[in-house]
């Protein structure tokens, strides 16, 4: 019960460092770009980022919180996913109390510009079984502040391949504990390396 108690603090302080800042999330190399020099793309409630030009951005998990994201002008290809967490009751010992209803990947080609804001417009559901239909089959147009369409989702093209991302440390999670990390630090850096998929697992089973 005690680790299970420090990884959910852990991942409350994930969460909160996550949500605390109103800085865009910058997507591109280089130096950073002056407010004016870029666009920014608000991702809103059930909407999750997963990658922008090839290159994974970071995952926030709370799927009803709105993240700015700053765009480097010029084409941006930005693949996305639906996700949204409904309650549900609880069957067995070991069931779960929360379904995650989640699309495929879908992309969005945005040609930015200096001072664009920009955010993604789509239906939303009122029940799981809503969010299930949606999902099956989700769309959704990005609109520039004065409501125009400038891009519109699509079946995710093949490229050159994303990256990987961080490789995982499962196998040799005790690294950091064991060289004297405190038990909290060790599970935000255990946390970081996790998967999007891993991490909506740890969700369903610690909040169970």
């Amino acid at each position: 019960m005690a680790v299970r108690l420090l990884m959910i603090a852990a991942l409350a302080i994930a969460m909160l460092s996550g949500c605390s800042s109103n800085k865009p999330v910058k997507t591109y190399e280089g130096d950073d770009l002056a407010a004016d020099q870029v666009a920014i793309l608000s991702v809103g409630e059930n909407v999750a980022l997963l990658s922008v030009n090839g290159e994974r951005v970071p995952d926030y998990l709370l799927s009803n919180i709105s993240v700015d994201y700053a765009l480097k002008p010029g084409e941006n290809v930005v693949v996305f996913q639906y996700e949204s967490i409904w309650g549900k009751a609880k069957i067995g010992k070991d069931g779960t109390s929360s379904e995650v209803v989640e699309s495929k990947p879908r992309e969005v080609v945005i040609k930015a510009r200096p001072g664009d804001k920009l955010s993604f417009r789509y239906e939303s559901a009122e029940d799981v079984r809503e969010a299930r239909a949606l999902a099956a089959d989700f769309d959704a147009d990005v609109v520039n502040q004065k409501g125009k369409v400038v891009a519109s989702s699509q079946d995710v093209r093949k490229r050159k391949p994303l990256v990987a991302g961080v490789t995982s440390r499962s196998e040799g999670a005790g690294t950091e504990a064991e060289e004297g990390l405190p038990a909290i630090e060790a599970m935000k850096v255990l946390w970081s390396d996790l998967s999007a998929e891993e991490k909506k697992s740890f969700l369903k089973w610690a909040f169970q």
